[in-house]
């Protein structure tokens, strides 16, 4: 029997949390992770080398002409990057635009407006950062 050797070692989320080489990305990364654990009562576990994911949902997605097939996704992630903390969230949950608006300084990428990059959590109103995690959360029922 073969073995598979090319299963990925994560590190576990404190660790890369720690090894973070950015004093801010380790604070607001700590921040986050407690923030939507409160919110969404999901720990938090490493979805890649680079992203702290929680909740997990289950999707049908077919390519073309090809079968379809059932896929996994995270609920809500996040990556701390050298420039900012990258927070995935959807395009469409309740009240977005009003609360993006609120929300204070931050960027989105063009091609995608689902990633929100905070450059330091001073200059956003977590408050609102809150009520915008509760209101993605609500549309994904974690697996």
């Amino acid at each position: 029997m073969k073995s598979n050797n090319n299963k990925k070692i994560l590190p576990s989320v404190n660790e890369f949390i720690n090894n973070l080489e950015k004093e801010v990305r380790r604070k607001d990364s700590l921040t986050l992770i407690e923030m939507i654990q409160e919110q969404t009562g999901l720990k938090p576990e490493m979805w890649d080398k680079r992203t702290v994911s929680f909740g997990k949902y289950k999707y049908k997605y077919r390519y073309k002409d090809e079968d379809e097939e059932v896929r996994t996704h995270f609920m809500i992630a996040f990556s701390p990057r050298a420039s900012a903390l990258v927070l995935f969230i959807a395009t469409d949950f309740e009240k977005r635009e009003e609360l993006l608006g609120k929300l204070g300084k931050y960027k989105t990428e063009k091609e995608s407006k689902d990633y929100l990059h905070i450059k330091n959590f001073e200059d956003i109103d977590l408050e609102v950062l809150k009520e915008i995690i509760t209101n993605h959360s609500k549309l994904y029922p974690a697996n």
